[in-house]
């Protein structure tokens, strides 16, 4: 049996993208310590600091949309309008959200939010939201070889516009956010041939269903945006000091890259186990047990392969600047196993049709972290954050474990 699963083309698919997400990552841990390396702590927080709120407010522009896609185009009649209904949403909304965001941040932070790095970063943010709804569409599609070298090329280009600033010298934060907007835009224009969305006129009330039926997942998506990054952001608007926001936003960024690995396995199994609940729910339970054994080997990797972040050569090669920053990573390291794991409670209530059992979790953790998140700040700083935001995960992985338990019971037992 595990023979046949492995060569099945769900195998190969999920293989062949699970290798391109590993290798994109790792052009992005490059990248992203080259940066680190390049720059500063304080420069490096400032473009940290304004990414994680433009990403975070960018739900705005997602709206969990892409997961929606994903699990939607193999019904749709007219995948390709639908994908390009959603194309239209965010070519609409955009413009209000990006000049929105433009003049409101740097009344907030005017140190941080600096108007000319922060419009350069809003436009990349937004090309990028449309650049991951081709691969959505794509892997969607079945296509995930397509996906896997669309998803390469991008970091490839993000890592060669940074290679360029290097090269020209230039220490100039703006310089580097502008290059990485250009790489945005060239990987965009090849994944819109390879994807070629349907762009029709007059399709407001159209995308007014699309937005309807994805509600639950759109709420959900909001609320999953807000809570990974919801920690930096506290820290920007409560604390302020640009050494110590560099510092976090270093640690908690790794963090969130690294889990892309597992939200990746997400969107792959997706698909074919909810087709596996609907048509041969009698396969399910087994589905279950590889998936959560699978995560969290996944998990318990990605955890102890940041440990590496202790040796002493790596260290050596970020320099004593950057040691507060590697103890608070590996302070934080938890959050990829809990995280992890988490991602097999969500593939189970997606499979099964409770998406909205989600939202009550996610909302009660969200408060919980502005409210002890203010608390602890003011007393312990990052280190009271970063216990904090483990508890709250740990939290949020029990909420919704309940609820795969409570399904088990009910449901599931009396189907099979």
């Amino acid at each position: 049996m595990m023979m046949n699963f492995l060569n099945s083309k769900l195998a190969r698919s999920i293989f062949s993208y699970i290798s391109a997400v590993t290798i994109s990552q790792s052009l992005m841990v490059v990248y992203t310590l080259g940066s680190i390396w390049w720059l500063n702590p304080q420069e490096y927080g400032l473009i940290a600091a304004n990414y994680a709120t433009v990403t975070m407010l960018s739900f705005v522009i997602t709206l969990g949309l892409h997961e929606w896609l994903v699990r939607t185009i193999p019904g749709a009649q007219e995948p390709k309008v639908l994908t390009g209904n959603i194309v239209y949403y965010k070519l609409i909304v955009g413009v209000l959200w990006g000049l929105s965001i433009w003049l409101i941040m740097p009344l907030v932070q005017p140190e941080i939010y600096q108007k000319g790095l922060l419009a350069i970063i809003i436009i990349d943010i937004w090309l990028d939201s449309v650049f991951n709804l081709m691969l959505a569409d794509l892997l969607a599609n079945e296509r995930a070889q397509t996906t896997s070298i669309l998803l390469i090329l991008s970091r490839a280009l993000r890592l060669l516009s940074l290679g360029l600033i290097i090269i020209l010298q230039s220490k100039s934060i703006l310089l580097i956010s502008l290059f990485r907007l250009i790489s945005t835009f060239i990987i965009l224009i090849f994944a819109l041939a390879q994807a070629r969305p349907i762009l029709r006129r007059d399709q407001i009330p159209e995308i007014a269903r699309v937005l309807r039926y994805s509600l639950v997942f759109n709420t959900s998506e909001l609320f999953n945006l807000v809570f990974t990054q919801l920690d930096l952001n506290l820290i920007t608007w409560i604390n302020g000091d640009p050494k110590l926001i560099g510092d976090f936003a270093i640690a908690i960024n790794l963090i969130n890259m690294i889990m892309t690995v597992p939200l990746a396995i997400v969107y792959l199994v997706l698909p074919s186990t909810l087709n596996i609940y609907r048509n041969a729910i009698e396969k399910f339970p087994q589905r279950l047990l590889k998936l959560l054994v699978g995560f969290i080997l996944v998990g318990l990797a990605l955890w102890l392969g940041v440990g590496l972040f202790r040796l002493n050569w790596i260290q050596e090669i970020l320099g004593k600047n950057y040691l507060s920053a590697i103890n608070l990573l590996l302070l934080a390291s938890p959050l990829l196993l809990i995280r992890t794991v988490n991602q097999f409670n969500r593939v189970y209530l997606f499979s099964v049709g409770w998406e909205r059992k989600l939202l009550l979790p996610q909302m009660i953790s969200i408060l919980l972290k502005l409210i002890l998140g203010v608390l602890l700040i003011a007393k312990w700083a990052v280190t009271g954050l970063i216990w904090m935001s483990i508890a709250v995960d740990l939290f949020l992985l029990m909420g919704y474990f309940l609820y795969v338990v409570m399904h088990v019971r009910t449901e599931l037992k009396a189907s099979v």
